[in-house]
């Protein structure tokens, strides 16, 4: 009995932690631009990798890629992040934890005429 009441406890205590931590992968798709498609992978073309946690996204790739555009958009459509980078490997972009705060998010990512995007929830 003692130890089912201190296996509840613990539960309770770890639930919010849990709640508030969020992270994960971004599962990128490959988009149209322009209204044609952009070629899929483009016979080995590096796809770059996005995770996110609560105070960051980060983005990442084997090979180098100049001038990637970076858009983060809320649900409703909204620019909220807005950046060009260069990926050397990996790119942190932090950001304020309350600008991203218990929705759901779309990253989008153009460069080298392609296009990918993914949703995320924080």
């Amino acid at each position: 009995m003692m130890k089912t009441k201190l296996i509840f406890l613990t539960w309770l205590l770890l639930l919010p932690i849990a709640m508030i931590a969020s992270s994960g992968e971004v599962v990128l798709q490959c988009g149209n631009i322009g209204g044609g498609w952009n070629g899929g992978n483009g016979g080995g073309a590096p796809i770059p990798r996005v995770t996110y946690d609560d105070t960051s996204i980060t983005f990442s790739c084997d090979s180098t890629i100049s001038q990637v555009d970076v858009v983060v958009k809320d649900i409703q459509g909204n620019v909220l992040i807005e950046d060009t980078i260069s990926l050397n490997h990996t790119y942190v972009l932090h950001h304020a934890p309350e600008s991203l705060n218990h929705q759901r998010y779309l990253v989008e990512l153009y460069f080298d005429n392609r296009y990918y995007y993914g949703y995320f929830d924080q």
